[in-house]
């Protein structure tokens, strides 16, 4: 028990924003994910970087990592109490996403495909 008590203290509250482009910029729209009852995003030991494809609980499709934001707890917030020597949650990360086909979305054809005759 106290080891996930100690996950739950340095572990990212992560929440998932899907990015799409339009004309002049772009539309962000915050992801509802299927969690636990209560959850507004996912607690990740080790979030996913920039670049990372990943796959979101309750959503059917692939999305890329595109952008990272931090925000970590202030001394004398409720998530870091003054009589606290840490905080007592981990920090929040915004996770900037956008759809994605997946590792090989840029495979071509070279013509030299084996016939199994």
């Amino acid at each position: 028990m106290t080891d996930l008590i100690e996950m739950h203290r340095t572990a990212a509250r992560c929440s998932f924003y899907e990015r799409t482009a339009v004309p002049g910029g772009y539309t962000y729209e915050h992801l509802v994910l299927k969690t636990s009852p209560g959850a507004t995003g996912l607690t990740l030991p080790h979030p996913p970087a920039v670049g990372d494809l990943v796959s979101l609980p309750g959503i059917v499709t692939t999305f890329r990592v595109v952008e990272r934001a931090w925000s970590y707890n202030a001394y004398g917030s409720a998530n870091w109490p003054p009589v606290e020597h840490e905080p007592v949650a981990g920090p929040m990360l915004d996770v900037i996403v956008e759809r994605d086909v997946g590792p090989f979305r840029d495979e071509v054809s070279t013509g030299l495909e084996d016939d199994d005759d």
